[in-house]
């Protein structure tokens, strides 16, 4: 992928793992399009990679990987609902199903 170099490093990678649910050595067969949002994304990260993100760093994840993969059309906020607000403690993110399909 060609990504600018913010969005190049641990958090970015880690955040893109957790929603397409990727385990550590898993093959990118297994890959899926969840929805996620981002207390789950921190959450997956801690239990499957090991790497703890503190509560307050979910603005980092919002700002330097979701909303960066949102506007480069790779990742869909809210497909569940649409209408739902950006700020919703419920807001969720799903890589483009599609994507999904081309990666495995």
């Amino acid at each position: 992928m060609q990504f600018g170099p913010k969005q190049r490093n641990d958090t970015a990678a880690y955040t893109l793992l957790a929603l397409l649910d990727l385990q550590a050595d898993a093959p990118w067969a297994n890959a899926q399009a969840l929805l996620r949002g981002i207390t789950p994304i921190i959450e997956f990260i801690a239990e499957t990679y090991g790497n703890r993100y503190a509560p307050n760093t979910r603005e980092t994840i919002r700002d330097d990987a979701v909303k960066f993969f949102v506007e480069e059309g790779l990742l869909l906020r809210n497909p569940d609902d649409p209408n739902r607000p950006t700020n919703s403690g419920k807001t969720a993110n799903q890589i483009e199903p599609h994507l999904v399909v081309r990666i495995r």
